[in-house]
């Protein structure tokens, strides 16, 4: 018998589902910076398209000041928990 629309999703904590909101959230929007990046940076090709989006990937993940980081970006973060 199938599942009904949501019956799979009440059986999990509500902390849990509000991560998973959360995270579906972040998500959406890295997913449109990254499509904004493409429209105003216009790659010739693929493989611009791809150098790109990991140009992106990485500020996103390594450089960015971060709120959780207390508005350090990661590098600056590990370098601060290292000292």
């Amino acid at each position: 018998m199938p599942a009904k629309k949501g019956q799979a999703f009440n059986k999990y904590s509500k902390e849990t589902k509000k991560e998973a909101v959360r995270l579906r959230m972040e998500e959406s929007w890295t997913y449109s910076q990254i499509m904004e990046k493409l429209y105003l940076e216009k790659p010739q090709n693929l493989e611009q398209a791809r150098s790109q989006i990991t140009e992106y990937i990485s500020f996103y993940n390594m450089e960015r000041f971060q709120n959780k980081l207390g508005d350090l970006s990661p590098i600056e973060f590990r370098k601060k928990v290292a000292a």
